[in-house]
């Protein structure tokens, strides 16, 4: 069995914290269909429908997990350690040897437990002009668009380190390089930057 080496990371949030949950990219997804039987009215949309579709993006686009809390995924990270170990040529030995074994990571931020006064807060949605249907390239359209923003925040995470394959060196070189890289949505708009320490 190949010699492993357990390492904990705490990563601290230096810029917003975007999430984007591809759910709603599924149109059986139940914010999904939600959202349509508001846009599918055009203009006669009103401002309690234009409201209730920004609550509906906000609570699709959120990562939670079955008790409702608050979360980041483990693919996330993982995601973002691939991409920054490339910096560094260790792409395959950051993939083969960084083993993030849970599926998600309970986020720390400072606003309310509870998700229906969470999205009841400003403080905590960043509204921007996007691509209403990213699909469709150029011809999607552009309108508002909302999504869960969190600063402060930070999160814990387990990972296994294989020696064998990466040093313990190289993988703190990789997770400092993921911060800069960012985690979750709008990295490159400087979001989702963070620190790490290691333990």
């Amino acid at each position: 069995m190949p010699a492993t080496k357990p390492m904990r990371i705490h990563a601290i949030g230096l810029t917003g914290l975007i999430m984007a949950n591809g759910q709603l990219a599924d149109p059986d997804n139940k914010y999904a269909r939600l959202i349509k039987e508001i846009t599918d009215k055009g203009p006669r949309m009103t401002d309690e429908d234009r409201r209730q579709k920004d609550l509906l993006q906000w609570r699709g686009h959120l990562y939670e997990d079955e008790a409702g809390q608050v979360i980041i995924p483990a693919a996330n990270l993982i995601r973002c350690l691939q991409k920054a170990a490339t910096a560094f040529r260790l792409g395959t030995a950051a993939q083969r040897g960084i083993m993030v074994a849970e599926t998600s990571f309970p986020l720390q931020y400072d606003g309310p437990a509870d998700i229906a006064k969470l999205v009841m807060a400003d403080a905590y949605t960043w509204r921007a002009v996007a691509n209403l249907n990213p699909t469709k390239g150029a011809r999607g359209g552009k309108g508002t668009k909302v999504w869960p923003k969190f600063l402060p925040w930070s999160f814990q995470a387990d990972l296994t380190i294989f020696p064998e394959l990466i040093s313990a060196d190289d993988a703190i070189r990789v997770l400092q390089a993921a911060g800069q890289e960012g985690i979750c949505d709008a990295r490159r708009l400087g979001y989702g930057k963070f620190t790490v320490e290691t333990s």
